[in-house]
């Protein structure tokens, strides 16, 4: 598959895509999930920690990806966020080494509100009819008709 780049606000293809969901729920499909990862080492003076004392930092990895309920339509459109949280995981989580998967709605709250992290939104396309495809749903999807 070849990756374009795509130049969009999350918080855009998620409203676009609950939208969707509800208007006509079997024409698209989407699988989101999150795994808590180390992101390198970083020094947490203000967190009272020395600052001889180095501590891998935790980031929260987040992926959404769309796609055609059609297999014959083959792209897939994804939005991977990495937010830091910090020295150590949230409280009310544990780590596990697999991708959790969560709801959209989850999605949404946790990981598409402005300045939650590092965002990068892909299109992986097999062809270019499936550019072309995914090309005129971009459309739409800037367009904003749902907005309310």
């Amino acid at each position: 598959m070849d990756e374009y780049t795509v130049d969009v606000a999350p918080d855009q293809v998620v409203r676009w895509l609950m939208a969707e969901l509800q208007r006509n729920p079997d024409a698209l499909e989407f699988r989101a999930n999150r795994t808590f990862v180390a992101a390198g080492v970083e020094n947490f003076e203000d967190d009272g920690i020395s600052e001889d004392t180095d501590v891998e930092s935790v980031a929260a990895v987040a992926i959404l990806e769309v796609m055609p309920a059609r297999p014959t339509k083959n792209w897939i459109l994804r939005l991977r966020v990495e937010d830091i949280l910090g020295e150590h995981l949230p409280e009310d989580h544990s780590a596990s080494e697999d991708p959790e998967e969560i709801e959209l709605e989850t999605f949404d709250a946790l990981f598409v509100a402005p300045g939650r992290g590092i965002l990068d939104v892909a299109l992986f396309a097999e062809t270019p009819q499936a550019k072309a495809e995914f090309d005129a749903i971009f459309v739409d999807m800037l367009r904003d008709r749902h907005d309310g």
